[in-house]
């Protein structure tokens, strides 16, 4: 058994030490061995930077992942799920990351009249504009 050291981003939106989370679970991650968490937006390089140091691999998890939410603030949509994921790949590529994992959603390739929907088929996503949308 290998012993992991995890480092977390989190803009801590749910934080239930915040006192704004319908959730516990968020309350001592500190406190936990092997995992450090950083408070900080996705957004930002510097803080990019100093997450991305000295890691061995990245589960990107961050992103505006509905529909409505969305569609509530479009520039906002667009800086978390495009522009900061193409800086957090170009930083972790800078940084040596030899690992890079991101989690996505079925919803990003909309709605579909066939039944079975790949990885091969055309992604659409919904909430961005057309000249975000990705053809393998």
């Amino acid at each position: 058994e290998e012993d992991y050291h995890v480092r977390v981003l989190d803009l801590g939106l749910f934080d239930s030490s915040q006192g704004d989370s319908p959730s516990s679970e968020h309350s001592n991650l500190e406190e936990k061995p092997g995992l450090e968490v950083i408070r900080g937006d996705l957004r930002d390089p510097e803080c990019l930077a100093k997450c991305l140091r000295n890691i061995h691999g990245v589960i990107h998890l961050a992103a505006i992942s509905n529909d409505p939410t969305g569609e509530m603030n479009e520039n906002v949509t667009r800086q978390i799920n495009f522009d900061a994921v193409a800086s957090l790949l170009s930083l972790a590529k800078e940084y040596g990351v030899q690992r890079f994992i991101n989690g996505s959603s079925s919803s990003v390739f909309g709605i579909k009249l066939e039944d079975d929907v790949t990885e091969d088929d055309w992604a659409r996503i919904r909430n961005l504009p057309l000249e975000y949308v990705h053809k393998p």
